[in-house]
């Protein structure tokens, strides 16, 4: 358990009940302290024989019934230890269990093996990743920053049904907004109030200018694309988003920016103000941006979505 929170693969934060529970009310009274602490997933280790209504007390507590559930069994040993229950019976209680959890309609994933082997350490590893993934987008409130372009039909998308599987809300911001914040420097919105001056900006101008082989060394450009980031992050603060799209053409290209904004939202994305910011408002793949930024760890980039089809393998891009 402390290794996992060393290692970042479950929060600081997390609980860890260090002894065995036994019956009705000890279950019970582990399921509310799990519900009152909003965990996005629960570990249990069988150590013998399923005691009376342990695991589904705990699958179907009334908050608990949609969070991701992991139980695991210990190897069995070769000689009873203290009792010929220990000795014989994890195992044979995860297989139980199993006939429970498919009886009462509710899903859990079954490890077998030594928490200390390697291959069920991956798969734990692997699944607590995944759900981390999953409850960070059943908390996602993406900002929309303009509707799609004419033509980019895979960029509308129905909103209501990525909030049914996925959880993820969409709120769209009138580019006009931008422009306003982009003079202003202030912005205000659901959560609070944010603002920004020509220091940051000229700080964050520098930044971008560092370290690129004098790539980026039109100062002008690089002062507009400073600027508009700095709009775009205190709208996202203002509003409390954790991802975004923005509709980068053709208003701002060749309307009163008449500038790439393309630099901006990269740099949003590279300093983790959100974990998605997908181009041309295409508020799908920003969906798709924020798990692969999740799973792996670092600003994951997916532009363009074109074209998929359920029957095959492959996904079209257009970048």
């Amino acid at each position: 358990f402390e290794k996992l929170k060393v290692e970042g693969w479950i929060g600081k934060d997390s609980i860890y009940y260090g002894k065995r529970i036994f019956g009705y009310h000890e279950a019970g009274a582990v399921a509310e302290e799990f519900a009152k602490a909003r965990v996005d997933v629960i570990v249990i280790f069988n150590s013998a024989f399923p005691n009376g209504y342990v695991f589904p007390l705990i699958a179907m507590n009334p908050y608990l019934q949609r969070i991701p559930l992991i139980v695991a069994a210990d190897e069995e040993p070769n000689r009873a230890i203290g009792s010929c229950e220990w000795a014989t019976n994890s195992v044979c209680g995860n297989d139980m269990n199993n006939y429970v959890a498919k009886y009462i309609g509710r899903y859990a994933r079954f490890l077998d093996g030594s928490p200390l082997s390697p291959g069920l350490q991956g798969e734990l590893k692997t699944l607590l990743n995944a759900y981390h993934t999953a409850g960070c987008l059943r908390r996602d409130y993406l900002g929309r920053f303009g509707d799609a372009p004419g033509g980019f039909h895979s960029a509308t998308g129905d909103q209501l049904l990525y909030f049914k599987i996925f959880g993820t809300t969409v709120n769209t911001v009138d580019l006009l907004r931008v422009r306003e914040v982009y003079d202003g420097m202030q912005a205000e919105g659901l959560k609070g109030a944010e603002s920004f001056s020509e220091g940051d900006i000229k700080k964050t101008q520098q930044q971008m200018s560092q370290g690129r082989l004098n790539l980026l060394s039109d100062q002008t450009m690089l002062y507009n694309a400073a600027r508009l980031y700095h709009a775009l992050r205190a709208i996202i603060r203002a509003e409390g988003f954790t991802s975004a799209a923005f509709k980068c053409w053709p208003e701002i290209q060749g309307g009163s920016f008449n500038m790439s904004p393309c630099l901006s939202i990269a740099w949003a994305l590279a300093k983790r103000d959100v974990t998605a910011f997908a181009c041309e408002s295409d508020w799908p793949g920003a969906v798709l941006q924020s798990m692969g930024t999740l799973l792996t760890g670092v600003p994951a980039a997916f532009l363009d979505f074109v074209n998929w089809r359920p029957d095959s393998n492959i996904l079209q891009l257009g970048h």
